[in-house]
């Protein structure tokens, strides 16, 4: 298809891809940062909107990671020569486009999704802790696990499998160990949960609704990217917690020395001495001969 007889409407369109989705990015960080701006230091003057109007993305992004701090609008604006970087930046094109950091915004919403991430999967790691030593444990003590077993496991909940991880260092069979356990079932799915289904993003504790694409996607990145994260950390966790209930119920309460090497322990050292807890005669024989 051509615009002209002798323009080709695809190259025309692949010539200026570049400079039309810069200068889109640059109409929302400008909004933004108009707005940001009216609300801290009033009506903006003539030449703040010319400086708005003629500033490139990467000026804006500095703009806007000024403006948190600023006492005034000379500061927000401070040593930027915004024609000759625009100059620069729009020569450069998609290339330098695609190489811009996420922005101050971006970052923003990703950073408040990753921490709300991370405390969702430490939650979800602990749990898979728990239940991954309680696992290695029944098949030590009774072999192969039936699927009905590695079901019951499945379903149960931290409480409940803290629960089974106690009774199991003195049960002489799986019944003893499940007998008149709680048998509530997990309120949420396995896996990796849907943060922010379309237009529910929210925004750490002040449950405000993201209503952009642009927020919720890079949200919805970040909370995946800490979710990821938070299971690894909980999952540490959790070996950990079972096992100092199970040595203390064993032992009795643990000395510092035993205690500082629990919390510096591995996911490999702590599921060795998991192992150890249901034969050792003493805390020596758990922590004896270390995984190096």
């Amino acid at each position: 298809m051509k615009l002209h007889d002798d323009i080709d409407e695809s190259e025309f369109a692949r010539k200026h891809a570049a400079q039309w989705l810069t200068s889109g990015m640059e109409v929302g960080y400008r909004l933004v940062l108009r707005k940001l701006l009216t609300q801290r230091f009033g009506e903006l003057p003539a030449d703040a909107e010319a400086k708005l109007k003629e500033a490139v993305i990467h000026t804006l992004d500095e703009w806007a990671d000024r403006v948190l701090t600023a006492t005034s609008l000379t500061d927000v604006f401070a040593g930027s020569d915004t024609g000759a970087v625009a100059a620069l930046e729009r020569r450069a094109g998609l290339e330098a486009l695609l190489a811009f950091p996420f922005g101050r915004f971006a970052r923003g919403y990703f950073d408040q999704g990753f921490q709300q991430g991370v405390g969702q999967g430490v939650q979800e790691g602990i749990e898979v802790g728990h239940r991954e030593l309680l696992r290695a444990q029944l098949e030590q003590r009774f072999g192969t696990l039936s699927a009905r077993t590695v079901a019951k496991l499945d379903r149960a909940d931290t409480d409940t499998l803290g629960a089974w991880g106690r009774r199991v260092l003195t049960a002489t069979s799986l019944a003893d160990v499940f007998a008149t356990g709680s048998r509530r079932r997990r309120r949420r799915a396995r896996g990796v949960p849907d943060f922010a289904p379309p237009g529910r993003a929210t925004m750490g504790l002040h449950n405000y609704t993201y209503q952009s694409d642009f927020a919720r996607k890079y949200f919805s990145e970040g909370c995946q990217e800490g979710f990821t994260q938070g299971v690894r950390e909980g999952m540490e966790l959790g070996y950990r917690e079972l096992l100092r209930d199970q040595l203390q119920q064993r032992f009795g309460a643990l000395p510092a020395d035993a205690g500082a090497r629990l919390e510096k322990a591995d996911s490999d050292t702590l599921g060795a001495w998991g192992r150890r807890v249901l034969t050792a005669a003493s805390l020596a024989d758990v922590f004896a001969a270390e995984p190096a």
